[in-house]
């Protein structure tokens, strides 16, 4: 329901592509993340040497093997493009006020999961969301996680940058990297720990040089990799699983990194590549690394688009303090896409989407005619 109401969202968008305040290279990506979700539906002429022992596997040789999955996946996308669209035509002053609507989600959250842990057992919600909810409104403290953790970096920009207030920050990200511990997510807390230090140092050292502030922020990104990996993620993946569904995929990647199986495709796929010994009473319906899987998924063409997608986030961060916040909020959820997929959950997608067209967003503002069509 919510990617069909937000759908409008895409044609205002498109129709207003060059009417927006993102660059030339942002507007390119854009173009070329909708030439790839159309790009699924074209003719191939080729099985890609699938068995085609399912319904679910497409009869008609197209791009993607499996149509369906891959049109679920396209609009799940589309509704973020749609939103990110949408944003990137408001002013600054605007930008800055939809913070506070993540701040006012991020709230809502809490103290839902407050309440939850106020039972002192796992406390399951159903019936009112098509999942069962179990760690605010989501389905599992990882992905809860990703949202605080998200949070850490703007409540930085908006007490220490805007007010500069030290004692309130490390009371307010004291109390998130607390609930950060008690709902259990170990990725979560290693990451919010090292956002709420690193938030901090990096105000200290403005007025230092950019290229000592990105040595810096790559410090921290190694930090967080560490950090993960030494205190691992809660998961049902039993043991070191997690590297089993990695190889896996690897090897499904080796066969299929031309032209990749289809946006969706993932579940279809990966049982044809998995041996035996390591089949559980689970199966992967994500092979909890975003990367792999997009690349599996997406073939070579996903290399050129991430890297697009990095090097303007990177490019644009070092505007002003605000952006500066904004893309280390980012980075948090890329680093966590190592390790899960945090972006396929609507919640993180949007907000995801949201600050990512705050950043991209360079243009001068929209003149008063402009805001008006």
């Amino acid at each position: 329901m919510l990617q069909l109401i937000m759908l409008p969202l895409v044609f205002v968008g498109l129709v207003n592509l060059f009417n927006n305040r993102l660059g030339v290279y942002s507007r390119a990506l854009v173009v070329l993340i909708i030439a790839i979700l159309l790009l699924q539906f074209v003719p191939f002429g080729s099985d890609k040497g699938f068995p085609q022992y399912s319904d679910q596997i497409s009869q008609w040789n197209l791009w993607s093997i499996s149509p369906s999955r891959s049109l679920e996946a396209s609009l799940f996308t589309l509704s973020i493009l749609g939103i990110s669209l949408f944003v990137a035509r408001m002013n600054t002053l605007q930008h800055k006020r939809l913070i506070k609507f993540i701040f006012l989600g991020f709230a809502i959250n809490l103290l839902i999961g407050v309440i939850q842990l106020s039972y002192g057992s796992k406390v399951k919600i159903s019936g009112v969301l098509p999942f069962d909810i179990w760690s605010g409104v989501f389905a599992n403290e990882n992905h809860f996680s990703s949202l605080v953790y998200m949070v850490i970096p703007l409540v930085a920009w908006r007490v220490l940058v805007e007010t500069w207030r030290p004692l309130a920050y490390f009371l307010i990200v004291g109390l998130i990297v607390l609930f950060q511990f008690s709902i259990g997510s170990r990725a979560g807390m290693a990451i919010a720990v090292s956002l709420a230090l690193f938030s901090y140092i990096w105000i200290l050292l403005d007025q230092i040089s950019i290229g000592k502030k990105f040595v810096g922020l790559t410090v921290i990104i190694l930090l967080i990799i560490v950090g993960t990996n030494f205190l691992d993620t809660q998961s049902i993946l039993e043991g070191d699983y997690r590297q089993v569904i990695f190889a896996t995929t690897w090897i499904a990647i080796q066969q299929h990194i031309n032209t990749g199986t289809g946006l969706g495709s993932f579940i279809l796929v990966y049982p044809m590549f998995e041996a035996t010994n390591d089949v559980r009473y689970v199966y992967a319906n994500q092979a909890h690394n975003d990367y792999l899987q997009l690349l599996l998924e997406l073939g070579l063409i996903f290399i050129p688009v991430a890297l697009l997608y990095l090097i303007l986030i990177i490019r644009n961060m070092f505007r002003n303090q605000f952006t500066q916040y904004i893309c280390i909020s980012l980075f948090a959820v890329l680093l966590h896409s190592i390790i899960d997929y945090p972006l396929r959950t609507m919640a993180i997608a949007v907000v995801f989407g949201t600050l990512s067209a705050i950043l991209l967003s360079e243009r001068g503002e929209l003149n008063v005619s402009e805001k008006r069509q």
